[in-house]
């Protein structure tokens, strides 16, 4: 199976900085459990 990497950069101040790191952990945890696993993740904050 070929290996898919992806990225995303936002700036320090960016609203978006807790999310990814909530995203980066959940998938973190999927990915341990299953390492062939293929997972879209969304995480939004209000």
């Amino acid at each position: 199976m070929p290996v898919v990497r992806s990225a995303e950069s936002v700036c320090i101040d960016h609203p978006d900085k807790l999310c990814d790191l909530i995203a980066d952990h959940i998938l973190d945890d999927i990915l341990t459990h299953d390492p062939a696993a293929r997972v879209a993740i969304e995480v939004n904050d209000s």
